[in-house]
C-alpha cells in the first residue's frame, strides 16, 4: 500500500517528508487541495483497511508522530483532528483483536 511507505516516511523523518510534500505541490499546483492535506484525509479515511499487524503498528506509530510533531505540523493535521483519536482507537482494536 502506498500509504504505508508515506507512513513510514513520516515516521523516518516528518519535517523532511513535509517539506518534500510541498515541493511536490508546488509542481503540480493543484488549486483545490495541497497534497499533504489529500494525504492526510486519504489516511483517516483508510484507517479501516490497515489489517496487517505491521500495517497496523506502523499507522499507530505515524499517527503519534504526526501529533507530537508540534514544530512541523501542517494545517492539514488540525483539520482532521476530530478524527484522529478514534482513528487510534480503532486501530488499537484491531491489534488487541488480533492478539486474542
Amino acid at each position: 500500500m502506498c500509504l504505508q511507505v508515506v507512513i513510514a516516511a513520516l515516521y523516518y523523518n516528518p519535517q523532511l517528508l513535509f517539506e518534500t510534500l510541498e515541493k511536490l505541490q508546488l509542481s503540480v499546483s493543484s488549486p483545490t487541495e495541497s497534497i499533504t492535506s489529500h494525504f492526510i484525509k486519504q489516511w483517516i479515511h483508510d484507517t479501516d483497511c490497515f489489517l496487517g499487524l505491521h500495517d497496523r503498528k506502523l499507522c499507530v506509530l505515524g499517527l503519534c508522530t504526526l501529533l507530537s510533531s508540534s514544530g512541523v505540523r501542517p494545517a492539514a493535521v488540525n483539520e482532521c483532528a476530530s478524527q484522529i483519536i478514534p482513528s487510534l482507537i480503532l486501530l488499537f482494536d484491531g491489534l488487541k483483536r488480533a492478539y486474542v
